[in-house]
């Protein structure tokens, strides 16, 4: 490794995702192990371990403000070896006891919130993409989408007005803002 590099050991399996904060500080780790890693970024030292009720760690985001991180969690071997199918949310400076938003049945495999943090986005492999109300902790709308597959996706910038997007494998499409709208789909190639 050359001198601006470093390797950052602490999980004790395969590390899934990784998101710095806002600010680029704090980096977060998102583990097979079950936790979730606070590292500071500059020092290259970790900060804190977040241990979730069970279950890989599969993504980890940080909301625009930094002080929420919220980590989706759930094994991808069927049937799930745990029942834990959830994102957590925890407040990254205290760490105090997690929010956990159930509504997945399925591994949940990425997350990501809107750029106001008012809304966070977790799709899941149960073929559904959920919107929550991060405030109120509270699901919005669960978006089923057009191939059952939830891949990348792109979080609205409000819960009411703006389309929201999703892109999987060989296709992408968008919900309108009202969730009894049709889903449009676009299959390249097709």
């Amino acid at each position: 490794m050359g001198p601006d590099q470093a390797a950052l050991a602490g999980h004790r399996d395969w590390v899934n995702d990784i998101a710095f904060s806002p600010d680029g500080r704090t980096l977060a780790s998102a583990g097979m192990d079950g936790a979730a890693m606070l590292w500071d970024a500059g020092y290259r030292t970790p900060v804190a371990t977040l241990i979730g009720d069970s279950g890989q760690v599969n993504a980890v985001a940080f909301s625009p403000d930094g002080r929420t991180l919220a980590a989706a969690t759930g094994s991808d071997e069927h049937p799930p070896r745990t029942l834990d199918q959830t994102v957590t949310l925890w407040h990254t400076e205290d760490r105090a006891e997690p929010v956990r938003l159930t509504g997945h049945t399925d591994q949940v495999h990425d997350i990501a919130f809107s750029p106001d943090g008012r809304v966070l986005a977790s799709a899941g492999a149960d073929g559904n993409l959920i919107l929550w109300d991060v405030a109120h902790r509270t699901s919005l709308v669960t978006l089923p989408t057009p191939t059952g597959f939830t891949g990348s996706r792109s979080a609205p910038t409000d819960a009411s007005s703006r389309p929201r997007a999703y892109a999987g494998p060989w296709c992408c499409g968008t919900w309108p803002a009202t969730p009894a709208s049709p889903p449009s789909l676009v299959i390249p190639g097709r």
